[in-house]
């Protein structure tokens, strides 16, 4: 009963087991489901073209990039629908699966309970080698019927039990079930564990993590969901107040290696002049550094709200802000087209290529756009700038964040040995 799934994976793309494979209906299925999913990310479909979302039913993590917001789209298993695929071998909903079980339950147990000691544990080891899979070998004697409870039958050296009225395999007093697709549903799960659908155990459960055994596998899994950066309990409060309501995602580079990396930058103009970074933009008090790419739909409808915005400070506030492009397209002509169509002045050469991959690195950059906001003297004001723009596209808020790094960030200012918070005086240790 745990390896059918209960149905949910035709369910939720809405297959039946004879549809699943046929080639066309499931990459049609598949296309309906990516529609679905960009369009909640309020992404207009309607000027996609079919040939350009077929490329990414390649069976490879496909993630939607959006203003600044990285997601993976949740399609796991593409190549194999997109190709067909076969269903688990009960591939019914639960309801079936249910009314199948009562209709023959009774019948069952009073067969399993007639049969000898030596034909009861052959066939209660051929089920259970079929549950967890044919790396499990358990021997055909050992079994032991229960007391009381017909059809509940135990192997106590091997932790296992077998419940034919309920149609299941207990593994480590656990019921199992399929591998949580929060773990299967990363890229790196395959290339450990392959593409078979596995079956595991729950071993621990907490209200931040889950621990499971994957079964017929050397390997176990332990999930973490971390808690939010706030919940710090009662006195425990952050060392640094101030970081406290920080996104944790959100890791800042130190000033003095976002510095260092500015020093060391040539930048080139659209003449082709090529100077250094900190020569270039002398003037500006906030430098924007922008990694897109023309080969990239959300970059292409970003970057002209971001010019608009550059514009606007031109006018009102000459120079104070830059943006500086840091180009991730495949090919130099790309670069050139791209740049010139972009309403600023500089961009890292595409000829740089270990800078650019420095600054990305730097700054993390996990996906396109992005925009990072620095001073010229190398603190971060917003690692976020593609939603200050969005939210900002006037300018009006303009630098979009403190100028100045906190105290508590800055080696030149002498750390107290006790900090106050909401009140409190605590030591530090």
């Amino acid at each position: 009963r745990g390896r059918h799934c209960f149905g949910q994976q035709l369910v939720n793309i809405d297959l039946t087991a004879e549809e699943s494979a046929n080639p066309d209906i499931v990459e049609k299925k598949l296309m309906d489901q990516l529609h679905l999913f960009l369009q909640s990310m309020g992404c207009d479909t309607q000027n996609l073209e079919a040939s350009y979302l077929k490329k990414f039913l390649t069976g490879a993590p496909v993630y939607f990039v959006h203003e600044g917001v990285c997601i993976k789209v949740p399609l796991a298993g593409l190549s194999e629908r997109s190709q067909g695929f076969m269903a688990p071998p009960a591939e019914v909903p639960e309801s079936m699966m249910a009314d199948l079980l009562q209709n023959v339950r009774r019948p069952l147990v009073n067969y399993m309970e007639a049969l000898p000691p030596g034909e009861l544990g052959a066939i209660l080891s051929e089920v259970v080698c079929t549950a967890l899979g044919n790396s499990h070998s358990v021997p055909a004697s050992g079994w032991e019927k229960t007391p009381g409870h017909p059809g509940l039958y135990k192997m106590p050296g091997a932790g296992i039990v077998c419940d034919v009225q309920a149609g299941e395999i207990l593994y480590q007093s656990e019921e199992l079930r399929p591998v949580p697709d929060s773990m299967s549903s990363f890229s790196d799960f395959e290339l450990v564990f392959g593409k078979e659908a596995l079956q595991c155990a729950f071993k621990y459960t907490h209200e931040h993590r889950r621990w499971i055994e994957i079964i017929g596998e050397e390997h176990e899994l332990i999930e973490w969901d971390a808690p939010s950066i706030d919940a710090q309990g009662v006195g425990a409060p952050s060392p640094l107040p101030h970081t406290v309501f920080k996104d944790p995602a959100e890791e800042i580079p130190p000033t003095a290696d976002v510095f260092e990396a500015l020093q060391q930058l040539q930048v080139t103009d659209k003449e082709g002049n090529i100077q250094p970074a900190l020569v270039a933009m002398a003037n500006a008090s906030v430098i924007g550094i922008y990694f897109s790419a023309h080969w990239c739909p959300p970059c292409r409808g970003f970057t002209p709200k971001l010019g608009a915005t550059y514009e606007q400070l031109m006018a009102e506030r000459p120079e104070e802000f830059e943006v500086l492009f840091v180009s991730s397209d495949r090919e130099e002509g790309q670069f050139n087209d791209y740049f010139a169509s972009m309403k600023w002045r500089f961009a890292v050469p595409y000829s740089c290529g270990a800078s650019r991959q420095q600054l990305a690195e730097l700054f993390q950059v996990q996906g396109i756009p992005s925009l990072c906001l620095v001073t010229p003297a190398g603190h971060v004001v917003s690692m976020q700038g593609t939603e200050k723009i969005a939210k900002d596209p006037s300018g009006s808020s303009f630098p979009w964040g403190s100028l100045e790094p906190a105290p508590e960030e800055r080696a030149d200012v002498k750390q107290e040995d006790a900090i106050t918070f909401g009140g409190v005086r605590y030591n530090r240790p």
